[in-house]
């Protein structure tokens, strides 16, 4: 895969990728119903965002995002958190895969680097 440039696209697909791991920690740990419409919110419009990037770099993304908002729309929490899960390795990989740095990459699967 291409590089990310360094710009907003890096940028948003961190943005996304956070909201994607703190989704699923919300929703194993006590999922309250106002929390996750207002976390899933920021996450659509992330993710709308993200898209142009997404689509191009691993379009299989999309297509877990578009299924746990079908999910969260019929309170099907488990399998709302699978695919947000699903959607959270797809960050990681694209991040990895583009070139971020060596410690942007080891963040988000929360690893401690020295350079």
């Amino acid at each position: 895969m291409d590089r990310l440039d360094e710009g907003s696209s890096v940028k948003c697909l961190k943005c996304l990728h956070k909201q994607l791991q703190a989704l699923v920690v919300v929703l194993t740990v006590v999922p309250s119903p106002a929390d996750v419409q207002n976390m899933l919110g920021g996450l659509a419009a992330t993710a709308a965002e993200a898209e142009p990037v997404l689509a191009e770099k691993d379009p299989e993304i999309l297509g877990y995002l578009s299924s746990a908002f079908a999910h969260a729309r019929h309170g099907r929490i488990d399998d709302l958190r699978a695919d947000l899960l699903d959607a959270s390795r797809c960050a990681t990989a694209i991040m990895k895969a583009c070139g971020c740095g060596k410690t942007e990459a080891a963040a988000l699967e929360g690893v401690v680097v020295d350079e």
